[in-house]
């Protein structure tokens, strides 16, 4: 039939929009808790994460909440003993690898 040649397919164009739409947005949402742990190194990054993050116009109000509550409730994290330092040098032989590996395993494990 000569008119079947002419006859348009749907156009699909806006399920593929919507559906990398919702790929990014999944991919983004995947990466705020790295987000969060690396703005969380030290006292000056972290007290500027949470004034930016609680100055936001749909979260900001409710991660203040959560931030409050969490210091209130949730104590901060305590060394029971001296962490391991890293080791300063070689010990012994050239072929001691054994009780060099343990002094530097320390140190990671502690770190």
């Amino acid at each position: 039939m000569p008119g079947d040649r002419n006859r348009k397919l749907p156009r699909k164009e806006h399920r593929y929009v919507l559906a990398m739409f919702f790929v990014w947005l999944m991919f983004f949402l995947s990466l705020s808790p790295t987000v969060l742990l690396c703005t969380a190194a030290t006292v000056h990054t972290r007290v500027e994460r949470n004034h930016f993050i609680g100055n936001l116009p749909l979260i900001g109000k409710v991660y203040q909440a959560a931030d409050k509550w969490y210091s209130d409730y949730v104590s901060p994290v305590e060394e029971l003993r001296v962490l391991a330092p890293f080791p300063p040098s070689w010990q012994g032989h050239w072929y001691n690898f054994d009780s060099n590996y343990v002094a530097f395993e320390s140190w990671y494990g502690d770190n």
